[in-house]
């Protein structure tokens, strides 16, 4: 059994496949608020114990030492931390320094070479807003990054007494008549305009009508919003670090 983790900014996900996987089952989804040996051993206590465990970690120096010392001592294990390269299975990177690009981000791109038959344009709704193009041949050409729906959230709302935190929307309104909804529903536009317009400059300077992907945290939300049609892909980073388990070894 392979054991796949996601380690980001908020939460962990993980699945278990076999090493020869198909498709990915629904991973299962923790919430680690910055801790995340306690994070593990709420969640991964009783866990049978896998062949090999592969991570992808944005979350920093502390939460690849929690996973490794989790590994280490209940399994026996080393894990195995990707990280970005110049190419693999295709895929090219456009970084000049390779490792520099975000391993989230170079995942994703492994998950959807091949998937479809022109330009790609990726977006993952993280603690940032992260954005790919990837040419249907698996040229990475770059991308962008801005603050993600809760950070715009956080900026607003720093210095007032209002507060965010468990607060759903689940009607946005251009017309929100409460400050609260105010600021929830015009960060979700304000995200949803970026994402849109994306999409269409790159469609403009490719020449080329490209294939909207969306992950993270914040996709579900945003995607009644979006224009343009987005193939919602929950488990992108997930899928990618399943190829790169096999092909960038």
């Amino acid at each position: 059994m392979r054991l796949l983790v996601d380690i980001g900014n908020t939460a962990i996900r993980w699945v278990c496949v076999d090493a020869t996987h198909g498709s990915l089952p629904d991973p299962e989804r923790y919430e680690h608020t910055d801790n995340v040996a306690a994070a593990l051993k709420s969640c991964w206590t009783g866990m049978p114990v896998p062949d090999e465990v592969w991570v992808s970690n944005v979350a920093g120096d502390q939460a690849a030492a929690a996973v490794t010392d989790w590994c280490r001592g209940h399994w026996s294990l080393a894990p195995h931390f990707a990280i970005a390269r110049a190419g693999c299975d295709g895929v090219i990177n456009a970084y000049p320094e390779p490792q520099r690009l975000g391993v989230d981000r170079w995942l994703s791109l492994l998950a959807c070479h091949g998937r479809y038959a022109q330009p790609v344009v990726i977006i993952d709704c993280g603690t940032a807003i992260t954005v790919d193009v990837m040419q249907a041949d698996g040229q990475h050409l770059g991308g962008l990054i801005v603050p993600g729906v809760r950070l715009m959230r956080e900026a607003l709302t720093e210095k007032t007494p209002l507060d965010v935190e468990g607060r759903q929307i689940s009607d946005v309104s251009l017309f929100a008549r409460d400050t609260l909804d105010a600021v929830l529903g015009g960060t979700l536009y304000m995200a949803a305009a970026f994402i849109d317009r994306i999409l269409a400059d790159v469609a403009e300077a490719l020449g080329k009508v490209p294939k909207g992907i969306i992950s993270g945290g914040s996709a579900e939300d945003l995607l009644p919003l979006l224009k343009n049609g987005f193939e919602h892909r929950p488990a992108l980073v997930l899928e990618g670090l399943a190829i790169h388990a096999e092909a960038c070894v």
